[in-house]
Protein backbone atom coordinates (compact mmCIF):
# COMPACT_ATOMS: atom_id res chain seq x y z
CA UNK A 1 0.00 0.00 0.00
CA UNK A 2 1.00 3.69 -0.04
CA UNK A 3 3.62 4.84 2.44
CA UNK A 4 2.33 6.13 5.76
CA UNK A 5 3.52 9.10 7.77
CA UNK A 6 2.91 9.73 11.43
CA UNK A 7 3.70 12.83 13.41
CA UNK A 8 2.64 15.42 15.90
CA UNK A 9 1.35 18.93 15.57
CA UNK A 10 3.98 21.58 16.40
CA UNK A 11 3.79 23.64 19.57
CA UNK A 12 2.64 26.71 17.66
CA UNK A 13 -0.78 25.13 17.32
CA UNK A 14 -1.30 24.98 21.09
CA UNK A 15 -2.67 21.48 20.57
CA UNK A 16 -2.11 18.11 22.28
CA UNK A 17 0.02 15.45 20.63
CA UNK A 18 -1.99 13.20 18.33
CA UNK A 19 -0.37 10.45 16.26
CA UNK A 20 -2.52 9.65 13.24
CA UNK A 21 -1.37 7.99 10.05
CA UNK A 22 -1.66 10.16 6.95
CA UNK A 23 -1.95 8.46 3.60
CA UNK A 24 -0.07 9.84 0.61
CA UNK A 25 -3.20 11.48 -0.78
CA UNK A 26 -3.74 13.66 2.28
CA UNK A 27 -0.04 14.55 2.38
CA UNK A 28 -0.16 15.56 -1.28
CA UNK A 29 -3.19 17.74 -0.65
CA UNK A 30 -1.54 19.34 2.36
CA UNK A 31 1.65 20.03 0.41
CA UNK A 32 -0.25 21.82 -2.35
CA UNK A 33 -2.61 23.82 -0.13
CA UNK A 34 -0.50 24.74 2.89
CA UNK A 35 3.24 25.14 2.26
CA UNK A 36 4.06 28.38 4.06
CA UNK A 37 6.20 29.71 6.93
CA UNK A 38 5.00 29.97 10.51
CA UNK A 39 3.54 32.80 12.55
CA UNK A 40 2.61 32.21 16.18
CA UNK A 41 -0.88 33.32 17.08
CA UNK A 42 -3.35 32.03 19.62
CA UNK A 43 -6.09 29.95 18.05
CA UNK A 44 -9.63 30.47 19.33
CA UNK A 45 -10.52 26.83 19.80
CA UNK A 46 -14.01 27.60 21.12
CA UNK A 47 -14.88 28.72 17.58
CA UNK A 48 -13.89 25.29 16.23
CA UNK A 49 -16.13 23.58 18.78
CA UNK A 50 -18.89 26.01 17.80
CA UNK A 51 -18.47 25.19 14.11
CA UNK A 52 -18.80 21.48 14.79
CA UNK A 53 -21.97 22.10 16.79
CA UNK A 54 -23.28 24.45 14.11
CA UNK A 55 -22.86 21.75 11.44
CA UNK A 56 -24.52 19.12 13.65
CA UNK A 57 -27.14 20.29 16.16
CA UNK A 58 -27.26 23.69 14.43
CA UNK A 59 -28.80 21.96 11.41
CA UNK A 60 -31.48 20.46 13.66
CA UNK A 61 -33.29 23.53 14.91
CA UNK A 62 -30.84 24.86 17.52
CA UNK A 63 -29.21 28.28 17.26
CA UNK A 64 -25.43 28.10 17.73
CA UNK A 65 -23.53 31.33 18.48
CA UNK A 66 -19.73 31.27 18.74
CA UNK A 67 -19.15 34.59 20.52
CA UNK A 68 -21.95 35.72 22.80
CA UNK A 69 -22.77 39.27 23.85
CA UNK A 70 -23.19 38.89 27.60
CA UNK A 71 -24.01 42.57 28.13
CA UNK A 72 -25.81 45.26 26.19
CA UNK A 73 -22.48 46.92 25.52
CA UNK A 74 -20.07 44.27 24.14
CA UNK A 75 -17.20 43.07 24.04
CA UNK A 76 -18.24 39.58 23.16
CA UNK A 77 -17.21 36.68 25.38
CA UNK A 78 -15.39 33.58 24.20
CA UNK A 79 -18.29 31.29 25.00
CA UNK A 80 -20.80 29.34 22.94
CA UNK A 81 -24.55 29.62 23.02
CA UNK A 82 -27.00 26.85 22.17
CA UNK A 83 -30.55 28.14 22.11
CA UNK A 84 -33.49 25.90 21.37
CA UNK A 85 -36.99 27.07 20.55
CA UNK A 86 -38.85 23.83 21.30
CA UNK A 87 -40.11 22.93 24.79
CA UNK A 88 -37.48 20.21 25.07
CA UNK A 89 -34.67 18.69 23.05
CA UNK A 90 -35.95 16.64 20.13
CA UNK A 91 -34.62 13.10 19.52
CA UNK A 92 -32.88 14.44 16.42
CA UNK A 93 -31.08 17.09 18.48
CA UNK A 94 -30.20 14.72 21.31
CA UNK A 95 -28.51 12.42 18.80
CA UNK A 96 -25.68 14.97 18.47
CA UNK A 97 -25.65 16.60 21.92
CA UNK A 98 -23.21 15.42 24.62
CA UNK A 99 -24.13 14.02 28.01
CA UNK A 100 -25.00 16.69 30.54
CA UNK A 101 -26.22 19.18 27.95
CA UNK A 102 -28.76 16.79 26.44
CA UNK A 103 -30.36 16.39 29.89
CA UNK A 104 -30.58 20.13 30.53
CA UNK A 105 -34.03 21.74 30.48
CA UNK A 106 -32.67 25.26 29.96
CA UNK A 107 -33.53 26.98 26.68
CA UNK A 108 -30.25 28.92 26.75
CA UNK A 109 -27.15 26.76 27.16
CA UNK A 110 -23.83 28.58 27.55
CA UNK A 111 -20.59 26.68 27.02
CA UNK A 112 -17.22 27.90 28.24
CA UNK A 113 -14.62 25.75 26.49
CA UNK A 114 -11.09 25.36 27.81
CA UNK A 115 -8.82 23.69 25.27
CA UNK A 116 -5.31 24.58 26.43
CA UNK A 117 -5.93 24.92 30.17
CA UNK A 118 -7.78 22.81 32.71
CA UNK A 119 -9.84 23.75 35.76
CA UNK A 120 -8.73 27.09 37.21
CA UNK A 121 -10.15 29.74 39.50
CA UNK A 122 -10.19 32.19 36.60
CA UNK A 123 -12.22 29.77 34.49
CA UNK A 124 -14.84 29.51 37.23
CA UNK A 125 -14.89 33.28 37.74
CA UNK A 126 -15.48 33.71 34.01
CA UNK A 127 -18.27 31.13 33.99
CA UNK A 128 -19.98 32.84 36.92
CA UNK A 129 -19.78 36.27 35.32
CA UNK A 130 -20.82 35.07 31.85
CA UNK A 131 -23.88 33.30 33.19
CA UNK A 132 -24.92 36.20 35.44
CA UNK A 133 -24.44 38.92 32.82
CA UNK A 134 -26.15 36.97 30.05
CA UNK A 135 -29.10 36.05 32.28
CA UNK A 136 -29.69 39.53 33.70
CA UNK A 137 -29.10 41.35 30.42
CA UNK A 138 -31.71 39.20 28.69
CA UNK A 139 -34.19 39.22 31.63
CA UNK A 140 -34.01 35.45 32.04
CA UNK A 141 -34.41 33.26 35.11
CA UNK A 142 -31.98 30.75 36.52
CA UNK A 143 -34.06 27.97 34.98
CA UNK A 144 -33.82 29.57 31.54
CA UNK A 145 -30.01 29.61 31.45
CA UNK A 146 -27.40 26.93 32.18
CA UNK A 147 -23.65 27.26 31.72
CA UNK A 148 -21.31 24.30 31.28
CA UNK A 149 -17.53 24.30 31.60
CA UNK A 150 -16.02 21.96 28.99
CA UNK A 151 -12.44 20.86 29.64
CA UNK A 152 -10.23 19.27 26.99
CA UNK A 153 -7.66 18.40 29.67
CA UNK A 154 -8.53 16.28 32.70
CA UNK A 155 -8.09 18.11 36.03
CA UNK A 156 -6.24 16.33 38.80
CA UNK A 157 -8.01 14.94 41.86
CA UNK A 158 -6.57 17.67 44.08
CA UNK A 159 -7.83 20.37 41.74
CA UNK A 160 -11.32 18.86 41.69
CA UNK A 161 -11.29 18.64 45.48
CA UNK A 162 -10.23 22.28 45.80
CA UNK A 163 -13.43 23.40 44.13
CA UNK A 164 -15.64 20.68 45.60
CA UNK A 165 -16.25 18.82 42.34
CA UNK A 166 -17.24 15.16 42.51
CA UNK A 167 -18.01 12.60 39.82
CA UNK A 168 -21.66 11.95 38.98
CA UNK A 169 -23.33 8.80 37.71
CA UNK A 170 -22.56 9.97 34.16
CA UNK A 171 -18.99 9.41 33.01
CA UNK A 172 -16.99 12.60 32.58
CA UNK A 173 -19.52 14.87 34.33
CA UNK A 174 -18.74 16.52 37.67
CA UNK A 175 -20.84 18.67 40.01
CA UNK A 176 -19.61 20.88 42.84
CA UNK A 177 -20.93 20.97 46.40
CA UNK A 178 -19.80 24.57 46.84
CA UNK A 179 -22.83 26.82 46.83
CA UNK A 180 -21.44 29.49 44.53
CA UNK A 181 -20.56 27.11 41.68
CA UNK A 182 -22.92 24.19 42.25
CA UNK A 183 -24.86 25.24 39.12
CA UNK A 184 -21.77 24.95 36.87
CA UNK A 185 -21.27 21.34 35.71
CA UNK A 186 -17.88 20.22 34.42
CA UNK A 187 -17.76 18.17 31.23
CA UNK A 188 -14.34 16.53 31.08
CA UNK A 189 -14.02 15.45 27.45
CA UNK A 190 -11.47 12.69 28.11
CA UNK A 191 -13.92 11.07 30.52
CA UNK A 192 -17.13 11.19 28.48
CA UNK A 193 -18.51 7.85 27.36
CA UNK A 194 -17.87 6.58 23.84
CA UNK A 195 -21.54 7.01 22.91
CA UNK A 196 -21.93 8.46 19.38
CA UNK A 197 -23.74 11.55 20.66
CA UNK A 198 -20.60 12.57 22.59
CA UNK A 199 -18.28 12.28 19.59
CA UNK A 200 -18.69 15.83 18.25
CA UNK A 201 -17.28 17.38 21.43
CA UNK A 202 -15.04 14.48 22.44
CA UNK A 203 -13.06 15.00 19.23
CA UNK A 204 -11.57 18.02 21.07
CA UNK A 205 -10.32 15.90 24.01
CA UNK A 206 -6.61 16.13 24.83
CA UNK A 207 -5.87 12.40 24.95
CA UNK A 208 -5.12 10.92 21.54
CA UNK A 209 -6.85 7.62 22.31
CA UNK A 210 -10.10 9.40 23.22
CA UNK A 211 -9.74 11.66 20.20
CA UNK A 212 -9.27 8.67 17.92
CA UNK A 213 -12.39 6.95 19.28
CA UNK A 214 -14.39 10.11 18.71
CA UNK A 215 -13.24 10.41 15.10
CA UNK A 216 -14.06 6.75 14.53
CA UNK A 217 -17.58 7.31 15.88
CA UNK A 218 -18.05 10.40 13.71
CA UNK A 219 -17.08 8.51 10.55
CA UNK A 220 -19.67 5.81 11.23
CA UNK A 221 -22.60 8.19 11.77
CA UNK A 222 -25.27 7.04 9.28
CA UNK A 223 -26.68 10.48 8.45
CA UNK A 224 -23.61 12.70 8.78
CA UNK A 225 -23.35 15.41 6.12
CA UNK A 226 -20.38 15.57 3.78
CA UNK A 227 -19.64 19.08 5.06
CA UNK A 228 -19.53 17.99 8.71
CA UNK A 229 -17.42 14.90 7.98
CA UNK A 230 -14.96 16.94 5.91
CA UNK A 231 -14.67 19.51 8.71
CA UNK A 232 -13.61 16.91 11.26
CA UNK A 233 -11.33 15.08 8.81
CA UNK A 234 -9.42 18.29 8.13
CA UNK A 235 -9.16 18.98 11.88
CA UNK A 236 -7.92 15.43 12.43
CA UNK A 237 -5.23 15.91 9.81
CA UNK A 238 -4.19 19.33 11.11
CA UNK A 239 -3.85 17.90 14.61
CA UNK A 240 -1.60 15.12 13.30
CA UNK A 241 0.77 17.11 11.08
CA UNK A 242 4.40 15.93 11.13
CA UNK A 243 6.77 17.77 13.46
CA UNK A 244 8.09 20.97 11.92
CA UNK A 245 5.35 21.55 9.37
CA UNK A 246 4.47 25.25 9.44
CA UNK A 247 1.83 27.69 8.22
CA UNK A 248 1.80 31.46 7.87
CA UNK A 249 -1.82 32.00 8.82
CA UNK A 250 -4.00 31.75 11.90
CA UNK A 251 -6.22 28.70 11.66
CA UNK A 252 -9.96 29.45 11.71
CA UNK A 253 -13.07 27.29 11.22
CA UNK A 254 -13.68 29.07 7.93
CA UNK A 255 -10.16 28.24 6.76
CA UNK A 256 -10.66 24.61 7.77
CA UNK A 257 -13.79 24.43 5.60
CA UNK A 258 -11.91 26.05 2.72
CA UNK A 259 -9.02 23.61 3.10
CA UNK A 260 -11.50 20.73 3.01
CA UNK A 261 -12.91 21.91 -0.31
CA UNK A 262 -9.41 22.43 -1.75
CA UNK A 263 -8.23 19.01 -0.60
CA UNK A 264 -11.20 17.24 -2.14
CA UNK A 265 -10.57 18.98 -5.44
CA UNK A 266 -6.86 18.08 -5.38
CA UNK A 267 -7.50 14.48 -4.35
CA UNK A 268 -9.99 14.02 -7.17
CA UNK A 269 -7.54 15.49 -9.68
CA UNK A 270 -4.70 13.20 -8.57
CA UNK A 271 -6.63 9.98 -7.98
CA UNK A 272 -6.28 7.42 -10.82
CA UNK A 273 -9.59 6.37 -12.43
CA UNK A 274 -9.38 2.79 -11.14
CA UNK A 275 -8.83 4.00 -7.56
CA UNK A 276 -11.62 6.55 -7.88
CA UNK A 277 -13.95 3.81 -9.10
CA UNK A 278 -13.07 1.71 -6.05
CA UNK A 279 -13.68 4.66 -3.69
CA UNK A 280 -17.07 5.69 -5.06
CA UNK A 281 -20.06 4.19 -3.20
CA UNK A 282 -22.39 2.01 -5.27
CA UNK A 283 -25.24 4.51 -4.90
CA UNK A 284 -23.13 7.28 -6.47
CA UNK A 285 -22.06 5.03 -9.33
CA UNK A 286 -25.67 4.07 -10.07
CA UNK A 287 -26.69 7.74 -9.95
CA UNK A 288 -23.97 8.69 -12.43
CA UNK A 289 -24.86 5.78 -14.70
CA UNK A 290 -28.55 6.62 -14.70
CA UNK A 291 -27.80 10.31 -15.20
CA UNK A 292 -25.46 9.50 -18.07
CA UNK A 293 -27.97 7.18 -19.74
CA UNK A 294 -30.74 9.74 -19.39
CA UNK A 295 -28.57 12.51 -20.80
CA UNK A 296 -27.37 10.21 -23.55
CA UNK A 297 -30.91 9.34 -24.57
CA UNK A 298 -31.93 13.00 -24.61
CA UNK A 299 -28.85 14.01 -26.56
CA UNK A 300 -29.28 11.09 -28.91
CA UNK A 301 -32.87 12.03 -29.68
CA UNK A 302 -31.94 15.66 -30.29
CA UNK A 303 -28.95 14.73 -32.43
CA UNK A 304 -31.02 12.20 -34.36
CA UNK A 305 -33.70 14.76 -35.18
CA UNK A 306 -31.09 17.33 -36.24
CA UNK A 307 -29.28 14.79 -38.41
CA UNK A 308 -32.54 13.74 -40.02
CA UNK A 309 -33.46 17.34 -40.87
CA UNK A 310 -29.95 18.01 -42.20
CA UNK A 311 -30.05 14.98 -44.52
CA UNK A 312 -33.50 15.96 -45.77
CA UNK A 313 -32.34 19.47 -46.68
CA UNK A 314 -29.20 18.13 -48.37
CA UNK A 315 -31.28 15.74 -50.49
CA UNK A 316 -33.71 18.51 -51.54
CA UNK A 317 -30.91 20.93 -52.42
CA UNK A 318 -28.85 18.39 -54.37
CA UNK A 319 -31.84 17.34 -56.46
CA UNK A 320 -32.66 20.98 -57.25
CA UNK A 321 -29.26 22.71 -57.42
CA UNK A 322 -26.70 19.96 -57.96
CA UNK A 323 -23.55 19.22 -55.94
CA UNK A 324 -23.44 21.24 -52.71
CA UNK A 325 -20.52 23.67 -52.28
CA UNK A 326 -18.27 22.85 -49.34
CA UNK A 327 -18.77 26.27 -47.72
CA UNK A 328 -22.56 25.83 -47.78
CA UNK A 329 -22.31 22.31 -46.32
CA UNK A 330 -20.05 23.48 -43.49
CA UNK A 331 -22.44 26.27 -42.53
CA UNK A 332 -25.44 23.96 -42.79
CA UNK A 333 -23.85 21.40 -40.42
CA UNK A 334 -23.49 24.07 -37.73
CA UNK A 335 -27.20 24.88 -37.71
CA UNK A 336 -29.44 23.89 -34.83
CA UNK A 337 -32.68 22.00 -35.38
CA UNK A 338 -34.67 25.24 -35.13
CA UNK A 339 -32.43 26.91 -37.72
CA UNK A 340 -32.63 23.91 -40.05
CA UNK A 341 -36.41 24.03 -39.82
CA UNK A 342 -36.44 27.64 -41.11
CA UNK A 343 -34.41 26.61 -44.18
CA UNK A 344 -36.98 24.18 -45.62
CA UNK A 345 -38.85 26.78 -47.72
CA UNK A 346 -35.65 28.49 -48.97
CA UNK A 347 -34.37 25.06 -50.03
CA UNK A 348 -37.55 24.54 -52.08
CA UNK A 349 -37.56 28.06 -53.57
CA UNK A 350 -33.91 29.07 -54.14
CA UNK A 351 -32.76 29.10 -57.77
CA UNK A 352 -29.02 29.16 -57.04
CA UNK A 353 -26.65 28.20 -54.26
CA UNK A 354 -25.86 31.87 -53.67
CA UNK A 355 -29.56 32.58 -53.15
CA UNK A 356 -29.91 29.73 -50.64
CA UNK A 357 -26.69 30.71 -48.84
CA UNK A 358 -28.18 34.12 -48.17
CA UNK A 359 -30.75 32.45 -45.90
CA UNK A 360 -28.17 30.62 -43.78
CA UNK A 361 -27.98 32.14 -40.26
CA UNK A 362 -24.88 34.21 -39.65
CA UNK A 363 -24.47 32.78 -36.12
CA UNK A 364 -23.84 29.37 -37.71
CA UNK A 365 -20.78 30.60 -39.55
Amino acid sequence: GPPKASGVIPNMWYAPRVDVCLDSGWLLAYTVVMQKSTRRQMIKWHRFLAKGLELSVGRRGVLVVAEVEVTQNPPKADILLLRRESAQWTPDQMAVLPDGIRESRAHHVLIEFKYTESLTLDALHQALSYEYLYRTTNDLTGEDVRIFLLLAKTPGADRLQTFGYEATAQAGIYMSKQEVIRHIPLLVLNGLSDAPHNAYVKAFASRRAEKAKAFSAIRTQPDISDELLTYFEVLRTVWSLPEGVAMDETLTPERVMEIGREWKRILIQHTPPDEMDALLPAAYKQHFIEQGIEQGIEQGIEQGIEQGMYRTLVEILRRRLGEMPTTVDERLRKCTFAQLNTLVNPALDAATWEEFAAYLPTQAE
